[in-house]
């Protein structure tokens, strides 16, 4: 076993695991939490990739963690039935999009501006309870209260430059209905748009603006991810130009549960 910081590293004749302590993940959900890096078995059989998430529980126990997630391919079922057996909860399902930046020619939305600090209050407003499908809320062990603090900390530290590069903001009778937050990698972080603003098609409008943002920042792709059941946001992200690149799994440990 190696310890690097707040990494953990186990490697034998059976298999592997790494797992990283979240200090942000922590502090929010009022637990000690974790994020497991890598997980595999030397040799593919359940008996083997068990007895490695067997070793990580273990791990994971000595070290105090409460509660930890594991995101995975989609399409790795010895993987996925082994967690399930071993106790891991399924609490997310996630679509990876990109796109090919070409020659934007769209002007931007008169409507959307650059978000300042004054927005703030409206942004976490908005944050709180836009996520609705993502695996905070899915995940029936914590409560909605966590899962609230965690995006409107989240648009926050966007806002502010520490999980994002730019907030752009859809403004509607001097009321923040919409939101982007986007990274100069070329990343959309977060998308949300209020409930009564809905079927307006701003959220299009949002990430196209994003998309004529990345133009100017030279990038040649953009990549983003939404939920499985997240159809709309689906077919908006379609509508954009983004593909379908690979889709995953997000399972979540937690010490005690069993």
């Amino acid at each position: 076993m190696n310890k690097s910081g707040n990494t953990y590293s186990y490697k034998s004749s059976l298999g592997f695991f790494s797992w990283k302590y979240l200090d942000w993940d922590s502090k929010l959900l009022n637990r000690n939490a974790a994020k497991i890096i890598s997980l595999n078995s030397s040799k593919l059989s359940e008996k083997k990739i068990r007895i490695i998430i067997q070793k990580l529980k273990e791990n994971l126990v000595r070290s105090r963690i409460d509660y930890a997630t594991y995101r995975l391919k989609a399409s790795d079922f010895l993987t996925i039935h082994s967690l399930e057996k071993e106790g891991f909860n399924l609490v997310d399902g996630l679509i990876n999009l990109k796109l090919d930046i070409a020659k934007i020619v769209e002007a931007r939305p008169k409507e959307v501006r650059e978000a300042e600090k004054r927005d703030l209050q409206y942004l976490q407003e908005l944050a709180s309870g836009s996520f609705s499908e993502t695996r905070f809320y899915n995940d029936f062990k914590l409560e909605k209260k966590y899962a609230d603090k965690i995006y409107e900390e989240w648009i926050k530290n966007s806002l502010f430059g520490k999980s994002a590069d730019k907030v752009l903001v859809w403004v509607e009778k001097n009321k923040v209905s919409g939101f982007i937050a986007i990274k100069k990698s070329g990343n959309i972080v977060l998308v949300a748009v209020n409930k009564k603003a809905r079927g307006k098609k701003i959220g299009r409008k949002l990430v196209k603006t994003a998309i004529s943002y990345f133009f100017k920042w030279h990038l040649k792709e953009s990549t983003i991810e939404t939920q499985m059941t997240n159809i709309s946001a689906l077919r908006a992200y379609q509508a954009c130009g983004y593909k379908i690149t690979d889709s995953q799994l997000t399972f979540r440990w937690m010490r005690n549960e069993n």
